[in-house]
């Protein structure tokens, strides 16, 4: 099993809006749906990203690795999509 991209954005909006609840409204998914993205992660990983407070959230160790790496992704991704020339036209 691999990480996909949407479940990397779905973590990276999650970190940013600070809660599931704000994050599910910003993406378009419901709390549900972006619960088994991280769930989806955290078993590739075999460990917890998030701690879970009563109104936010925060990144474990594991959280942080992951957020350089999933913005690295990304932004990898938008930068090849941006230059892509499907008719290879200079």
């Amino acid at each position: 099993m691999d990480l996909k991209l949407d479940d990397l954005q779905a973590f990276i909006n999650i970190y940013q809006a600070g809660t599931f609840t704000k994050a599910a409204k910003g993406f378009g998914l419901t709390q549900s749906a972006l619960s088994q993205k991280i769930a989806r992660i955290e078993e590739v990983l075999q460990t917890s990203i998030f701690v879970r407070h009563p109104r936010s959230l925060s990144l474990t160790p594991s959280g942080e690795k992951l957020l350089v790496y999933a913005k690295e992704v990304c932004l990898r991704q938008d930068e090849f999509l941006k230059n892509f020339d499907q008719y290879n036209q200079e």
